[in-house]
């Protein structure tokens, strides 16, 4: 796991980032996470329409979504939830959030 990755992963923490949504105004968040995600080297083969998560392939640093899930809270404290809950497809991916409560 790349420590530079694990750094832009904490976007939610940069000033700013905050301001981006979905709504009037605020379209610029989904995109803004999966342009970074992808910068980084997730797979995301589309845009997320309507959800407030992004499913992303992390074969590139894993086969085990599970304990992949578990370095990355310990490591940069990022939460994901492991792809294998979704199916065992989704072995090699992780879902991301990115909705926060006003």
């Amino acid at each position: 796991m790349r420590k530079n990755g694990m750094i832009l992963l904490s976007v939610g923490r940069i000033p700013g980032v905050r301001r981006l949504g979905r709504g009037p105004g605020g379209e610029g968040r989904p995109k803004l996470m999966v342009e970074l995600m992808r910068e980084v080297g997730f797979g995301i083969p589309v845009m997320p329409q309507g959800a407030f998560h992004v499913f992303a392939d992390a074969s590139r640093w894993t086969d085990n979504s599970y304990k992949f899930a578990f370095e990355l809270l310990e490591k940069a404290g990022v939460g994901v939830a492991p792809g294998v809950d979704f199916g065992q497809a989704g072995k090699r991916s992780v879902r991301f959030s990115y909705a926060w409560s006003q």
